[in-house]
């Protein structure tokens, strides 16, 4: 019953028919814009994308569990199971055959081991299903601890200054430095810039020790792992009319340069709109190019007050440099840095990289199966004749040819092949 029940749920039907319906769900999003990432959120985070899933999930553990069962069952040696084998011979008893002498004959062929109960069953290759079972184990992990990453993994984002200290559930963690490497002037054609975050690096310090992270792969901190998402602007501006005056440290994302950024100072009901401006615009044809300077940038700022947000006429200032807008005297301090720390929880992650690397590992073993595969002979008697039977789980052919030889050696040509049985 258990070994029924296992041929059907693991069968190889089910996985083709989950592959395919998970091929035909592929090809029905490729119809939509960024057909992957509206693929993966169907698999992760509907109903019936995650019941496909764990399905898959279930017939790739028990068609592992199937291969290995019946692989390493004991086999119970009878007439009927020499009989269902790829090739057999029936020698009568009465020409000296008996197991003893098939048992020395055995072992000339590389076949060891003993007699028990009357009979001989001899395997070579029983592990050979490694290869595969990491494959399958390794896809098994994997996909299983990408489910749980999809629903229990946490991120966030956290504006950072150097000198300043974040807290994490793991303990705190402090920006040591940051170390930009921006080029003194950026150049963007078009209407829209990309801002490469290759070179951006920081250093954290947490539990006394010091970790470098970047915008490249996250750097596992503590219970945590940590990178780069963004840089940006800071700094300390000033808002003065007679008799008052505000001030406030301002992180701006205003790169890539062409970008807008509002910040709004609730109580005054006051809202600060910042555009970086070019130094310099450079038209060619169709082709329109801005260079801006990235070490002393050049700033448009507008305020806006009061329930209709009046706007003032813009202002262009510098670091360093402060004018009207708006009835209010706008002072700009100098530029610092700070960056968007993102911070990842996924506890299931060490098994997303543990199944991958059982998977890699079960493909760099599987060219091994062309040569290392299961062999079995067997022998029990029968009436007053010997059964011998042989098979391959691959090369059947070969491996007919090779038993017909070995039976020639040990009854003679034209008795082996009278004897010779071979299954379609």
């Amino acid at each position: 019953m258990f070994g029924k029940a296992l041929r059907v749920l693991g069968s190889w039907w089910v996985t083709a028919a989950i592959l395919l319906m998970l091929s035909g769900i592929y090809i029905s999003f490729t119809f939509g814009d960024n057909p992957y990432a509206g693929w993966a959120n169907f698999l992760t985070h509907s109903r019936s994308g995650v019941c496909l899933q764990i399905c898959f999930i279930l017939n790739l553990l028990f068609a592992s569990l199937r291969i290995l069962f019946f692989r390493l069952r004991p086999s119970p040696v009878s007439p009927e199971d020499v009989r269902a084998m790829d090739v057999y011979v029936e020698l009568p008893l009465s020409a000296g055959h008996n197991l003893q002498s098939v048992f020395e004959w055995t072992k000339v062929h590389g076949f060891t081991g003993e007699i028990s109960a009357g009979a001989i069953n001899f395997r070579k290759g029983t592990l050979s299903v490694l290869p595969g079972t990491l494959v399958r184990g390794g896809l098994l992990i994997f996909l299983t601890a990408l489910l749980f990453s999809s629903h229990l993994r946490t991120t966030s984002e956290i504006p950072l200054h150097a000198g300043e200290t974040v807290s994490s559930p793991g303990g705190a963690v402090t920006l040591e430095s940051i170390d930009s490497h921006i080029p003194e002037e950026f150049f963007q054609v078009g209407e829209e810039g990309t801002f490469s975050l290759d070179g951006v690096s920081a250093v954290l310090r947490a539990s006394g020790e010091s970790h470098r992270i970047s915008a490249g792969l996250p750097v596992r901190i503590m219970d945590r792992y940590f990178r780069i998402s963004d840089l940006g602007y800071s700094y300390q501006v000033g808002l003065e009319e007679p008799g008052q005056r505000i001030e406030k440290q301002l992180d701006l994302n205003i790169l890539p340069p062409g970008r807008t950024d509002i910040v709004a100072f609730p109580p005054q009901d006051l809202l600060l709109t910042f555009t970086m401006q070019p130094g310099k615009t450079i038209t060619k044809g169709l082709l329109t190019g801005r260079q801006f300077s990235l070490i002393r940038p050049v700033y448009r700022i507008i305020l806006q007050k009061g329930k209709d947000k009046d706007k003032s006429e813009p202002l262009t200032l510098r670091p360093g440099e402060s004018g009207m807008a708006g009835g209010f005297s706008v002072s700009l301090g100098k530029t610092s840095l700070f960056i968007k720390l993102q911070s990842v929880y996924d506890p299931a992650l060490r098994w997303i990289y543990a199944g991958f690397l059982l998977f890699l590992a079960g493909l760099v073993f599987m060219p091994s199966r062309f040569f290392w595969y299961e062999r079995q002979l067997s022998a029990v008697v029968c009436g007053d004749a010997l059964l011998i039977g042989y098979r391959e789980e691959f090369f059947r052919k070969w491996g007919i040819q090779k038993f017909s030889l070995w039976t020639e050696e040990l009854a003679g040509e034209e008795e082996s092949a009278a004897a010779l049985r071979i299954n379609p």
